[in-house]
């Protein structure tokens, strides 16, 4: 949960490119889900 929350802080305050390039890091399995929901 505190990651989730960690990864949302992230999301909301810093650059997508660079909050992409820390989620594909930290949990590449999140990141190719997400990819996938927001290309569908």
């Amino acid at each position: 949960m505190a990651k989730n929350f960690f990864s949302q802080y992230l999301w909301n305050k810093w650059p997508l490119k660079f909050s992409l390039t820390v989620l594909i890091h930290s949990n590449p399995e999140s990141f190719f889900q997400i990819s996938r929901e927001m290309l569908n």
